[in-house]
């Protein structure tokens, strides 16, 4: 074989590498959030949350109906529920971008916490985190939220996510 032919076909393997390559996997995506999250949340101009795509996906828990929805529209709320009952929250989230919801669930057990990816092959798109809470105690909470990339440290334009949740 001379040294042409060698490296043809080199190329022609690595060409038909390359060519044949990729993804296949349909991996559902979870992420966590530690119920010990901040608690301290920047009172300044509070900055819009993102939209999430329409989703039907079912609670987390299969079991028990949410005494409680709050989604974006929530913000700023004030609700109550008895102790015992499930307050469910659904924000907007795109970790691929590295943004993700910091939730400081103070005063609930978490029941479920899972992302859930968009229904949609577009890369990149973002989907919706999901919690599940379980209001243990009674009294009055504030659940704080901060849409922000771990790493980077907080600042007045971040987007804020509250509301008020009394439990009989």
């Amino acid at each position: 074989m001379n040294k042409y032919t060698c490296l043809a076909a080199v190329a022609a393997l690595l060409i038909a590498c390359v060519t044949f390559a990729g993804c296949t996997g349909t991996d559902t995506v979870k992420t966590t959030t530690p119920s010990t999250a901040p608690t301290e949340v920047a009172t300044a101009a509070a900055t819009e949350v993102p939209t999430a795509a329409p989703s039907a996906a079912p609670t987390a828990t299969g079991k028990d109906t949410p005494a409680l929805s709050l989604t974006k529209d929530d913000n700023g709320s004030e609700n109550t529920v008895s102790k015992g009952e499930i307050v469910k929250i659904t924000l907007a989230e795109n970790p691929t971008t590295g943004y993700t919801w910091q939730l400081d669930t103070t005063g609930f057990e978490v029941v479920s916490d899972e992302y859930v990816p968009p229904n949609t092959a577009l890369v990149g798109a973002g989907g919706e985190h999901v919690w599940e809470l379980k209001a243990v105690n009674t009294g009055t909470y504030k659940l704080n939220g901060i849409y922000k990339r771990s790493w980077e440290q907080q600042t007045a334009d971040d987007t804020t996510w509250s509301a008020t949740v009394i439990v009989k």
